[in-house]
């Protein structure tokens, strides 16, 4: 379940909660305060989501990718850009480079518009100034835009998400709400020593068992800080994703500066691990800030937003 805000209406996520819990709940019994507790922190956070995407934004990812292979190692660089901007134009953009077998460094790149009227422009390749530009009307056929392979980034939901969906840029900002609301259940939640809340959900799939534990961070808001994904096969649980999240504060909300984390596949022969910085504008300072598919290169507008920062330009990073 998703929730999309009509103009002039907050949704009522509390509510929400207010009425689900004890069908959320996995025992029978009463839940206690802590578990009431959980739920109204899940709700500040799926509208903490919400609010991020029903105005202009922009969030800036980039860091390293480590895949991990019988003791091979292939180092990418990784981009992730999700911007919105006050015309309700949305850009989302995915990009990796890596060193060559010969030397030298190359990048890749997917990017997809999304216009206010649902209208799709598309581009990708190596060299984003130029890039073919493929556009899709709102009612394209199913097939052409499933070979668009840019999904929605959504820079906070993700979080939640097993770590290999946002390395594959393919989560999306009902990820949230799916493992929070749609399948999984709370199985248990408790204070720590810090004031932060531990939380247990459990959900089962085709028959198959899953478990996720999410610490909810008392010294930033109650935002998800430490987020481990479980398969459970027989009595063990086999660890598929790990995430460290750290925030800081933008306006008054807490926001993701920096993500850490790891993958492993089932049987622990692959691991894929990330350590990403995130940089943010929102709402004020995006007053002048427009996504122009007319352009060269898509990306202008964001480079030009972020020039004041530590934030290093698109393409200066090596092997070294």
């Amino acid at each position: 379940m998703s929730f999309h805000r009509v103009a002039g209406e907050q949704p009522d996520l509390q509510q929400h909660f207010t009425i689900s819990n004890r069908a959320c709940v996995a025992n029978d019994g009463e839940e206690d305060g802590t578990d009431g507790v959980v739920f109204e922190k899940v709700a500040d956070f799926l509208l903490a989501i919400e609010e991020i995407h029903s105005c202009p934004f922009c969030c800036v990812i980039s860091g390293e990718s480590r895949g991990i292979r019988n003791d091979a190692i292939l180092r990418r660089r990784v981009y992730r850009i999700a911007c919105q901007d006050s015309k309700r134009r949305r850009l989302d953009c995915s990009g990796y480079g890596a060193a060559g077998s010969r030397g030298g460094y190359a990048e890749r790149w997917e990017m997809r518009i999304i216009d206010s009227d649902g209208a799709i422009a598309y581009r990708s390749g190596m060299d984003p100034r130029r890039m073919k530009t493929l556009h899709f009307e709102k009612d394209a056929k199913a097939e052409k835009k499933k070979a668009i392979q840019v999904k929605p980034i959504s820079p906070l939901g993700d979080i939640i998400a097993p770590s290999a969906s946002l390395n594959d840029g393919i989560a999306n900002h009902q990820t949230a709400s799916r493992v929070l609301m749609g399948l999984a259940k709370l199985a248990s939640a408790k204070f720590d020593e810090n004031g932060s809340i531990q939380s247990e959900w459990t959900k089962t799939s085709d028959n198959l068992e899953f478990v996720t534990t999410i610490l909810w961070g008392e010294t930033t808001g109650f935002m998800p800080s430490d987020v481990k994904h479980y398969f459970i096969r027989g009595n063990q649980r086999e660890l598929v994703s790990h995430v460290k999240c750290e925030y800081k504060k933008v306006g008054t909300r807490w926001l993701p500066s920096r993500y850490v984390g790891v993958h492993f596949s089932l049987g622990g022969d692959n691991e894929q691990h990330m350590d990403l910085a995130f940089q943010w504008r929102c709402r004020e300072s995006l007053e002048q800030f427009s996504i122009d598919p007319s352009l060269p290169d898509w990306r202008t507008p964001v480079e030009e937003l972020f020039e004041d920062t530590d934030w290093k330009k698109f393409g200066t990073w090596s092997s070294n």
